[in-house]
């Protein structure tokens, strides 16, 4: 399957982010409701070799807008729901996408949502397949 550079660029942070214990979910769901709402099941059904901590996602409607030329609104949260562990995996985010080479706003507000741009001189081009386990 194809993969535009800065879908390249978000894989290797999201990749990272799991290492990490933060479940890293790219065109997850139809809005941010569905998505946050589902992250439990996506919680139970974790594999990974590190203990789940929080997670971040973006939603259909997130990358349709990247693709028209916006940027990607990123939702992130802890399973701990304290104000510290979510700005913590807030930074976490961060980090890990711009350590991958993407352009991130965050202005450590816990209930708002990263802004990541595209990289500079291309458009997202994002090509992530649907995700269908939560249709009903």
């Amino acid at each position: 399957m194809f993969k535009s550079y800065g879908q390249q660029l978000l894989d290797r942070a999201f990749e990272a982010l799991e290492a990490q214990g933060i479940i890293a979910r790219p065109n997850f769901l139809c809005c941010n409701s569905c998505a946050c709402d589902a992250m439990t099941t996506e919680k139970e059904r974790w594999t990974g070799a590190t203990a789940v901590i929080g997670a971040v996602h973006f939603n259909e409607q997130s990358t349709e807008s990247a693709n028209e030329g916006g940027a990607l609104f990123l939702g992130h949260g802890s399973f701990a729901g304290d104000e510290q562990t979510n700005l913590q995996i807030g930074l976490a985010v961060c980090s890990a996408l711009r350590e991958a080479g993407l352009k991130v706003s965050w202005n450590h507000d816990t209930t708002k949502r990263i802004v990541v741009e595209p990289p500079p001189g291309i458009t997202w081009d994002l090509r992530y397949p649907r995700n269908t386990d939560y249709d009903d």
